[in-house]
């Protein structure tokens, strides 16, 4: 038997072993990234969706280089993530091993103690603080709505949202220019205590003016005059 006849004879034998290899020998390349998060139950769907070395752990392009420096930047990631619910003081440990299939990142949260509320100032300035017995009446009511009392866990979602229903009830009144010109969460992390202030500046109080009407060549202004019910002077 010639060298070509040897080499034809044995060719498929020599694809199938390059074929039953090519997952193996891939995977001997390119390493495995796995991340551990060890953190209490009730924090993990605040933490896994939004940590971006969850997110690149399984991309095949990932590098070792980059699944450092993701490993290395997540501590931070935590902590921004924590305070949005009230954890201004977690222990976070961050470690790389060496694993069989490559590397393993390991993350230990402990968040600690939730800050809480302690106090609440609603503060307002403009003409909607000088509308006198009517201003201490719309204050109570705007005090009620306001979603973070004192005792409960401080959440930013709720933080935000009463910012917002604040200026919205304004707006929807008398005072469609009012803005907030202060916003303050005071944080003590040694008493785990948030201390919040919002300063409301309701500008002006307003009203409806007079009616204008204007390109009506052939028809009397009555026609139109009788179907506006809005008198000026109205709110």
């Amino acid at each position: 038997m010639t060298p070509r006849r040897l080499l034809t004879r044995f060719r498929p034998l020599l694809l199938g072993l390059l074929v039953s290899c090519g997952g193996a020998c891939h995977g001997a390349e390119s390493a495995a990234f796995e991340v551990q998060l060890v953190v209490p139950s009730e924090l993990r769907p605040l933490l896994e969706p939004h940590l971006q070395i969850m997110q690149e752990r399984q991309d095949p392009k990932l590098s070792e280089a980059r699944f450092q420096f993701l490993a290395r930047r997540t501590p931070e990631e935590i902590r921004d993530l924590l305070t949005t619910e009230g954890y201004f003081s977690p222990t976070i440990e961050q470690s790389v091993v060496a694993s069989e299939a490559g590397w393993r990142a390991v993350v230990t949260v402990d968040p600690g103690q939730a800050a809480r509320v302690v106090s609440v100032d609603l503060d307002y300035r403009g003409d909607f603080a000088s509308d006198g017995k009517a201003f201490d009446e719309r204050a109570q009511g705007l005090r009620k709505a306001w979603p973070l009392r004192a005792g409960m866990v401080f959440r930013d979602a709720l933080w935000s949202e009463g910012k917002a229903t604040l200026l919205k009830q304004l707006h929807s009144e008398l005072y469609p220019a009012a803005r907030i010109v202060e916003s303050l969460a005071e944080v003590d992390p040694e008493q785990h205590g948030v201390s919040l202030r919002v300063v409301v500046d309701s500008g002006p109080r307003f009203s409806f003016g007079d009616l204008e009407i204007s390109g009506i060549e052939t028809l009397p202004e009555q026609i139109i005059s009788g179907l506006n019910h809005i008198k000026p002077g109205s709110p």
